[in-house]
């Protein structure tokens, strides 16, 4: 996508974020719900506000209230509703995507951090706030974009979205956030076992943090009922950690490059003829034309240089644990459990529980404690996530298929270019695909 076609897309989602009448306060929490109200309502049309006999009951808003967010446990039942086959498949296996509206895509974009001490700019992240704009609208969505909302902000939309959109009359609900992000690692109620559990973080533009589960649970059957049977998709742009993944090298004959371009394929060589293409892979995403910084070598061109999406100083913590080898534990004579090795008791390991509910699919950019990557015009995940979804035949594709094709791309596609960073240079990405749906998801076109 090139800039005059984001600048265009831009303009569009600023004036459908324009309401009529006066502006409310929106330094206060009550106006800014008032005007995110406005906007859901001019957005959905005349499928925004719930109908009276919406499953889901209109409840007053509460604001950062405990109660939303209390654990909760969800079992694994499977739908006992069964509707018209869509599009020619076992109906028994697609969700139904006949309703009347397809539904509510959501997307927030954190890209401005000057309210933060810890965090710099997401350079490029309007790239991906309109690439999933535009792919969403094509797909039948609604789309609401929110850019650079605080965390409490962030809440309060995730609370109306769920609360406010008519999803009894939807096909699914799509949430996107782009963000910077991270992950804390606490003890668990059990105090006894000394446990550790990991969470995800995603952050809003002040700093503050919300955790992942949090979003996902509101969208759960309990908290959301007019989704119940239905899917729930989150694509989640943000770091997880500070690891890198260094990739591995793999031998691949001549005759396997058929199936990608030549001009596409994996490497770690540079393009001799030119310094705009240092990274070959790259070459064909890489539209926009950005003047050099003084904080790289004027040689190197900008365009390829990827950052991440965690706190500047995260680079240089290295808090993974020590482990041995494969080959070190089967060919040692010692015996790896005795003390002398150093080994951690297993209750030293962090749990990863995973926030996920029932029909909801969860894809985050990267696996658990590593960086996502971003570059000045997007991040590798969400560029790689709109190609595949804008396929003309999307429709005859199911989306667990697409989103594996997504996370092939990104992997064999990409690699990070940073020569002035050593340590963040040559790395490589793979998403992570997590999912309770039941059925299958078919994109179908509505008939008109």
């Amino acid at each position: 996508m090139d800039e005059e076609t984001v600048k265009r897309l831009e303009l569009e989602i600023e004036e459908l974020n324009r309401v009529e009448g006066d502006p409310e306060d929106l330094d206060t929490v009550d106006g800014f719900i008032q005007f995110i109200r406005k906007q859901l309502s001019k957005i959905s049309g005349k499928f925004g506000k719930k109908s009276p006999d919406a499953s889901a009951t209109d409840t007053p808003l509460k604001s950062s209230s405990g109660k939303d967010f209390k654990e909760i446990k969800t079992a694994f039942i499977s739908s006992e509703t069964k509707h018209e086959g869509a599009g020619g498949y076992d109906n028994s296996d697609v969700y139904d995507f006949n309703h009347t509206d397809r539904g509510l895509a959501l997307i927030i974009n954190n890209e401005d951090f000057s309210g933060s001490k810890n965090f710099g700019p997401r350079p490029g992240s309007s790239y991906d706030a309109t690439a999933l704009y535009q792919t969403f609208r094509n797909l039948g969505f609604k789309v609401l974009v929110k850019t650079n909302l605080t965390a409490r902000q962030m809440l309060e939309v995730l609370k109306l979205v769920k609360d406010d959109y008519d999803h009894a009359n939807a096909d699914c609900f799509v949430c996107s956030i782009l963000t910077h992000g991270d992950e804390v690692i606490s003890k668990d109620a059990s105090e006894r076992m000394g446990l550790r559990v990991r969470q995800d973080l995603l952050f809003g533009t002040d700093g503050a943090a919300v955790p992942t589960r949090h979003v996902v649970e509101l969208f759960s059957d309990k908290y959301c009922p007019g989704l119940q049977g239905k899917p729930r998709l989150f694509f989640l742009q943000a770091c997880r950690g500070s690891k890198y993944d260094h990739g591995s090298d793999i031998l691949v004959s001549r005759s396997a490059l058929t199936t990608w371009d030549m001009s596409e394929k994996i490497s770690d060589k540079t393009d001799k003829g030119s310094s705009s293409c240092v990274d070959q892979p790259d070459n064909r995403t890489t539209k926009r034309q950005i003047s050099s910084s003084s904080v790289d070598p004027p040689e190197y061109d900008q365009r390829l240089i990827d950052s991440t999406d965690a706190k500047p100083y995260a680079a240089a913590q290295d808090r993974s644990l020590p482990n041995l080898s494969i080959s070190e534990v089967f060919q040692s004579k010692t015996d790896v459990f005795k003390s002398e090795l150093h080994w951690a008791p297993l209750r030293d390991v962090p749990v990863c529980p995973t926030p996920l509910y029932k029909d909801c699919l969860v894809m985050y950019a990267t696996p658990p404690g590593h960086f996502a990557w971003r570059r000045k015009n997007g991040a590798w995940f969400v560029q790689s996530l709109c190609e595949v979804l804008k396929s003309p035949n999307i429709g005859q594709v199911s989306l667990l298929k697409a989103l594996v094709q997504t996370s092939r791309q990104v992997a064999f596609k990409y690699q990070s270019e940073n020569p002035s960073r050593l340590d963040m240079h040559q790395k490589k990405e793979i998403p992570v695909i997590e999912s309770m749906l039941v059925k299958d998801v078919f994109f179908i076109k509505k008939k008109k």
